[in-house]
């Protein structure tokens, strides 16, 4: 299975059955909540729990799986099959304002980089529901997905802006992790300058994820007032494990098609 990051926050919009991922606190989701929202495993603490809470007035059913997790220099999520996980109950009934917990354990042993997975809590179909109103109901079903960080026995991660580059208005540059450990790009900001060192632009966006050794590539297009009197081009990334920037001298001739 593959996602692209906007896919993981935008699905819930558009169909019944959504994938949600966020980045603190609880997931909440059609009236059940998933706690925490990622789940650290090492060769000291090789398990830890997952709490599945029911809001909603009637039982709910959960199925949870999982998955190898990897990232492409484009940011789409690929979810691929592996047998180093294991979680305890796969499938979990939780009564109405009830809760239940699911252990999730690596059956791996930590190596010299970290291991990214994802743990799927999938909501089932209502046993319940019957009746002609019940069949010409829809159930809307949601999934969860939780992220899970089996950390390399030496971890470390850096983050590097590299590759900038303008040409015909597009912006490209990686944001590469130097480290053996997953990064989040909390802010990337697009800085640009003219001739007399004046700011014409000054834009940010919320990040990703960077896996362990890993990169991930923005294009972007410069609007014409950044592009008016144009002298120097700068990209700052802040990061949960540190910041990085980036700058180049750049011309107005270089935003022409």
């Amino acid at each position: 299975m593959t996602f692209s990051p906007s896919t993981l926050m935008l699905l819930p919009m558009l169909a019944c059955v959504a994938i949600l991922t966020l980045a603190a606190g609880n997931a909440n989701a059609s009236g059940y909540q998933v706690s925490p929202v990622r789940l650290e495993l090492s060769a000291r603490a090789s398990s830890a729990l997952l709490n599945v809470s029911n809001q909603s007035n009637e039982p709910i059913r959960f199925q949870v799986t999982g998955f190898a997790w990897k990232q492409s220099e484009g940011g789409e999520v690929r979810l691929l099959p592996t047998k180093d996980l294991s979680f305890f109950p796969s499938m979990l009934i939780v009564p109405p304002g009830g809760s239940r917990k699911v252990r999730v354990g690596a059956l791996t042993p930590p190596g010299a980089s970290e291991q990214t997975y994802r743990v799927i809590v999938e909501q089932l179909p209502s046993l319940q529901r019957s009746g002609p109103a019940a069949a010409n109901a829809v159930q809307v079903l949601t999934k969860m997905s939780i992220p899970v960080f089996l950390a390399a026995l030496a971890p470390s991660a850096k983050p590097s802006v590299e590759g900038l580059t303008l040409n015909g208005g597009q912006l490209s540059f990686l944001v590469r992790n130097l480290g053996n450990t997953h990064l989040m790009n909390r802010t990337l900001r697009l800085v640009t300058t003219d001739s007399a060192d004046q700011v014409t632009y000054d834009k940010s966006a919320v990040g990703w994820y960077v896996l362990g050794a890993g990169t991930r590539r923005y294009n972007l297009a410069l609007p014409a007032t950044a592009c008016k009197n144009l002298s120097k081009l700068t990209v700052e990334v802040d990061t949960d494990k540190g910041p990085a920037k980036a700058t180049v001298p750049v011309s107005p001739t270089q935003c022409l098609p």
